[in-house]
């Protein structure tokens, strides 16, 4: 996935987490296209990673960043 579509996922999520919590809205749903872009930080060229200054550790492209477990994480 390119950026934009991390981007978009994220404040899709946002928006929706709105909607569940019958119109709660929490000063971090801000940050989710930011957090979105996370799973790509395990790829070198990513914009995450640019952005960190680091590649995530022992990590392989789509491999454990873009689980399920890691979200929770």
């Amino acid at each position: 996935m390119l950026k934009a579509s991390h981007v978009n996922i994220g404040g899709t999520v946002a928006l929706a987490s709105i909607v569940v919590t019958s119109g709660y809205i929490s000063p971090l749903l801000v940050f989710y296209p930011l957090f979105s872009l996370l799973p790509d930080a395990d790829h070198h060229s990513s914009s995450a990673t640019k952005a960190l200054g680091f590649q995530l550790p022992g990590a392989t492209h789509r491999g454990y960043s873009h689980s399920a477990l890691f979200v929770v994480w």
